[in-house]
């Protein structure tokens, strides 16, 4: 889908498809509209929601000691 090009339904559900893929959007709104310039176009919007980002915190301690015959273990 590009500005200018014929719109074609499928490949408008194929892009709306792969946008919530990506699993980033809580919300994938699409409000199609008749382009006041261009006699039979139309505008498609797409407003989209996303997601609250999450995040972790790991920490980690580790030390060698030596361990059987001297060897080190963790």
């Amino acid at each position: 889908l590009r500005p200018g090009h014929v719109f074609n339904i499928e490949a408008g559900k194929q892009a709306l498809r792969n946008i919530n893929s990506l699993a980033l959007f809580s919300n994938i709104e699409v409000n199609p509209r008749p382009d006041e310039k261009s006699e039979g176009g139309i505008i498609v919007e797409i407003k989209l929601k996303e997601l609250e980002q999450k995040t972790a915190e790991v920490s980690t301690e580790w030390s060698i000691v030596p361990g059987r015959q001297g060897r080190p273990t963790l």
